[in-house]
This record gives C-alpha cells, sequence and structure tokens, in this order.
C-alpha cells in the first residue's frame, strides 16, 4: 500500500490524493468512509486510479467538476471504462472526468 494525501472525499468509495505532485482520483471499497480533507490514506495496490488532466482548462473544470457531480456517475463512469477495456483492450483513463461530464449533462 502507498500512502497519499486526502484532497477531498468525494463519497465512501472514492477521494482525490495528491500523488507526487498529481491528482489522482482513487476508487477502492470504503476508502473514503470516515476520512478527511488533509488526512494521510494507504491507497491498496488493487484501487481504480486515474489521474487528473494536465491542462490549465482541464484542471479548472475538473476542480469545479466536484461541485456539480454525484460521484455515483464517477463511479459509472469508471465502470465504463473497465468495460471498454475488457472488451477493446486499451482505453485511456484521461476520459474519466469527460465521460462523466457528458453523463451528467444528458
Amino acid at each position: 500500500m502507498d500512502m497519499y494525501e486526502i484532497l477531498k472525499v468525494l463519497n465512501h468509495n472514492t477521494i482525490l490524493v495528491l500523488k507526487e505532485n498529481e491528482e489522482i482520483i482513487v476508487m477502492s471499497k470504503g476508502i473514503g468512509f470516515g476520512k478527511k480533507q488533509g488526512e494521510q490514506v494507504d491507497v491498496p495496490r488493487n484501487a481504480k486510479q486515474y489521474k487528473m488532466q494536465k491542462s490549465y482548462q482541464a484542471k479548472q473544470k475538473s476542480n469545479n467538476i466536484f461541485d456539480y457531480i454525484d460521484p455515483m456517475y464517477i463511479e459509472i463512469s469508471s465502470e465504463i471504462i473497465t468495460l471498454t477495456k475488457e472488451k477493446f483492450g486499451k482505453v485511456e483513463h484521461d476520459i474519466l472526468l469527460g465521460l462523466t461530464d457528458t453523463l451528467v449533462t444528458c
């Protein structure tokens, strides 16, 4: 397991952490339960991890996205990516927030 600082708890199963100066969305059963911003958390090796996009506009959008998107949509998007990867092979994980945003606005 690796230790990272929690930037935001989205729900019991999804958190935003700081990993080597990068923001990472981490999804694992119960990982956010009882946790608070600023705490250190052990991230299991089998946890799903999605890097935040690096461009300034994407970063601004990603920071704001958590203010209006229910984390359930992030979990749904993650499952879509997992199923797509199983069917077609490699899939870029950078599509997580774009896919989530699209699901919410439909």
